[in-house]
């Protein structure tokens, strides 16, 4: 799955890093997630993410969802430690 990702003016560098590394497109916008709707609602964008939480992915409505993220977040972090006890760990 590719696509870009967008952040707002104030959330953190370590984006533009990963988009970097993972030869993503990178959009800055001004402060407010309306602001990434939008170039979600235009563009391929596979995630955007604001400073207070609010974050979306593709597939999913274009407005800041924190809950969708922290349940998503939940789910990965339970099958990693699964992975992890597999392997002795």
């Amino acid at each position: 799955m590719g696509g870009a990702v967008v952040r707002t003016v104030s959330t953190t560098r370590m984006i533009d890093r990963l988009a970097k590394r993972y030869g993503l497109k990178l959009y800055e916008t001004p402060v407010g997630f309306n602001h990434i709707a939008d170039y979600m609602l235009s563009e391929d964008v596979l995630i955007g993410g604001e400073e207070s939480g609010g974050i979306s992915f593709k597939g999913h409505i274009p407005e800041g969802d924190g809950s969708h993220y922290g349940l998503t977040a939940g789910g990965n972090a339970r099958r990693v430690r699964q992975v992890a006890r597999r392997n002795g760990g």
